[in-house]
């Protein structure tokens, strides 16, 4: 690539503080790669730095609009996320290469929907995957998967994961049986915490955490505790949403936790009978949320009554009806975080909040 050496020239000129030397020395920029219309840049960051990392990715643009002849082209820079916990930190999750957690702002925008087939995509796909359901007041995994029964313990006393589809998982609605869990914030944290370091998972390469809606006391434990790989937001595409996703963004952002990317459900609805899209919600939120704060746009997931038709009746749509638009956008989403965790170096540094 002709413009490469001018662009490591010019990206040498930007300065993280926190260690007083340039991106280029730092080793940070992984690859740079250029096609008629874009500049790609993959950066990888020693340790997640929040708010400094969307400027480097701001001075980067700059810097490589400051070139002549490039002062036109798009730059696109893309975060990679290692996979190894900080080896300084007890890791509870020894056998589980990567832990996701997925997340939203807001209820009822398909998170736990999402977490699901994601799910079923990875497994799909050759992975060997668990399900933690740490949505206490809402467990719909079990329902999902069609999932009856208590969770036991072994000899050992630690819980047995059920299993279906080849997928491990564990939820309080598995222990509660139908029951409200009217909890104060020491319960939810005795229990999340039970199921990070008491459930015999096994050999597992992801291990996605399906946590409840909104920034409270279930997040903090599994962000403090749990070895998290990186964080999944997921939101429908109107802003009443969008500015809720946003808060959880600055929750990862403050206790330190990478953001793999972010995923758009009910993005659209493609007519039966006139084979037209409908924007019910709007479309393109959620895309344009992630430009704005640097992260990775995963993808689009279409409005399908396959989706609930299959969810209702226990099977997840990847596994029941994989032709179906949303099930196929599930399973190109599985394979995009796939690559992203997997291009990843082999260290990161994983930070709990300061007290």
């Amino acid at each position: 690539m002709e413009n490469k050496v001018l662009i490591e020239e010019i990206l040498k000129s930007i300065i993280i503080p926190k260690f007083k030397k340039d991106i280029i020395t730092l080793n940070i920029v992984k690859n740079i790669s250029e096609d008629d219309q874009s500049i790609k840049i993959q950066l990888e960051f020693p340790e997640s730095i929040g708010k400094v990392e969307n400027e480097i990715k701001e001075q980067i643009e700059d810097a490589i609009h400051s070139i002549e002849g490039l002062e036109n082209k798009k730059v696109i820079t893309e975060t990679l996320v290692s996979v190894k916990a900080n080896q300084s930190k007890k890791n509870i999750l020894p056998n589980v290469k990567n832990v996701l957690a997925i997340a939203s702002g807001k209820g009822g925008v398909g998170k736990s929907t999402t977490t699901a087939n994601l799910a079923a995509a990875l497994s799909q796909n050759g992975a060997k995957v668990g399900i933690l359901d740490a949505d206490i007041y809402g467990p719909s995994i079990p329902i999902m998967f069609g999932i009856e029964g208590q969770l036991f313990a072994d000899e050992n006393n630690r819980l047995i994961p059920h299993e279906k589809q080849n997928i491990k998982f564990v939820s309080v609605g598995l222990l509660s049986q139908n029951k409200a869990m009217i909890w104060r914030g020491p319960m939810v944290h005795q229990m999340v915490h039970a199921f990070l370091t008491q459930v015999e998972w096994g050999k597992l390469d992801y291990l996605l955490i399906d946590l409840p809606p909104g920034t409270g006391d279930a997040h903090l434990t599994i962000t403090q505790t749990a070895p998290i790989t990186g964080a999944i937001v997921v939101s429908t595409p109107q802003n009443v949403a969008l500015e809720d996703a946003k808060k959880g963004i600055q929750m990862f952002e403050q206790v330190q936790v990478p953001i793999l990317g972010l995923i758009e459900t009910m993005s659209y609805f493609i007519c039966d009978n006139c084979d037209t899209q409908h924007d019910i919600f709007k479309t393109g939120g959620t895309e344009d949320l992630a430009k704005q704060q640097k992260l990775t746009f995963i993808g689009k997931i279409p409005i399908c009554k396959e989706v609930v038709i299959t969810s209702d009746s226990g099977m997840p749509v990847v596994f029941s009806d994989p032709k179906c638009p949303a099930a196929i956008a599930y399973l190109e989403a599985g394979k995009k975080i796939m690559d992203l965790v997997e291009n990843k170096a082999s260290t990161s540094t994983q930070f709990s909040m300061d007290w």
